[in-house]
């Protein structure tokens, strides 16, 4: 029953979960229907057993119980609430162009471990394909979870006093819908004692300081067993004073996969065309293979076949660079590995 590794939500319809626990000859509830199939013969003791094991099973798995005592009609509002939330699980848009993602997952796999409650960081510089890796690794990993949650960005919402909105996005890929509450210190309640009920695929993208780690995580020791936690940031120190050591430093693209990037937002192929080669190794070159630079870049130059046009546009690019762009790229990978 479980071998699929598909959700399931047992309905216990004018019975008990114990009354499945008790199904032996002689015992429970149930005892009299299965002699009654032993007595016809029409099954076989082995696939009678096995019925007797998925209803003891089924017993153990945290369900709903329909009986005289609670309302049905709310019962059941609730079970079509869970069933939307599991059925929700779609895969996140990545990218147009998901150049080098099979790279940078085996590099994140290899700092990951094997611990059964997982908190990882991502770190690098904005525009260096933070988020595009986090979301990879959410696709390629929700289904394996009984919850999901992608919490985008954080960072934003804090500077607009909106964290607790993100602790109700949170809260409802948990399943939790009818708990309103308007602080973050009221969310941070709830959430520590969600957090440890579901084996869950939790990621917190674009966060900038501690505090926001603990609006989103206040129980980070107390997890849900095998869940996944993964943090995506620009500051490192963040990661760290939250005592996350599991991290990936996210490297430039590949100059194949840069130049592959940069193409094809400048000319919508793949490779530069006759009299261009040079031109784009230098604007890689230029951008350090960074992929929001390589978009932006690429963009701008789209539809200009002019030669003359491209070597103004790096010979401006060249003036900016040193002074600008390039030093905070080279301090921000430079703390990095510090």
């Amino acid at each position: 029953m479980l071998k699929t590794g598909a959700t399931i939500i047992p309905i216990f319809y004018h019975i008990e979960p114990s009354d499945l626990r008790w199904i032996e000859p002689g015992k429970g509830k149930y005892a009299d229907a299965f002699s009654e199939h032993e007595k016809k013969g029409r099954y076989t003791p082995e696939k009678l057993n096995v019925w007797r094991r998925a209803l003891r099973d089924s017993s153990f798995i945290s369900g709903y119980t329909i009986n005289n005592n609670k309302d049905e009609a709310t019962v059941l509002k609730n079970i079509v609430n869970c069933t939307f939330q599991i059925m929700k699980k779609v895969p996140l848009w990545v990218a147009e162009h998901p150049l080098g993602l099979d790279e940078l997952i085996q590099g994140f796999e290899s700092v990951a471990g094997e611990e059964k409650v997982k908190i990882m960081g991502i770190a690098g510089i904005g525009g260096s394909g933070k988020t595009t890796l986090a979301k990879e690794l959410f696709n390629r990993n929700f289904s394996s979870f009984e919850r999901c949650s992608f919490v985008f960005d954080v960072r934003d919402a804090a500077s607009r006093n909106a964290l607790s909105d993100k602790q109700k996005k949170l809260l409802a890929d948990l399943g939790v819908h009818d708990l309103p509450f308007d602080s973050v210190d009221e969310g941070k309640i709830i959430l520590a004692n969600r957090l440890s009920s579901h084996r869950a695929l939790i990621v917190l993208d674009d966060v900038d300081h501690i505090d926001q780690l603990s609006a989103l995580l206040p129980n980070k020791d107390n997890l849900g067993s095998q869940s996944m936690v993964i943090v995506t940031t620009r500051e490192l120190g963040v990661l760290k004073s939250w005592g996350i050591s599991s991290i990936y430093k996210m490297p430039g693209l590949s100059m194949p996969h840069a130049g592959q990037l940069f193409c094809w937002h400048a000319f919508l192929q793949p490779f530069p065309p006759p009299g261009f080669e040079v031109l784009v190794q230098k604007f890689l070159k230029a951008c350090n293979s960074l992929p929001l630079s390589l978009k932006v870049l690429g963009a701008q130059l789209y539809g200009k076949k002019s030669r003359d046009y491209w070597k103004s546009q790096l010979n401006k690019i060249l003036r900016i660079l040193p002074g600008e762009i390039k030093e905070r790229l080279q301090v921000s990978y430079d703390a990095l590995d510090e």
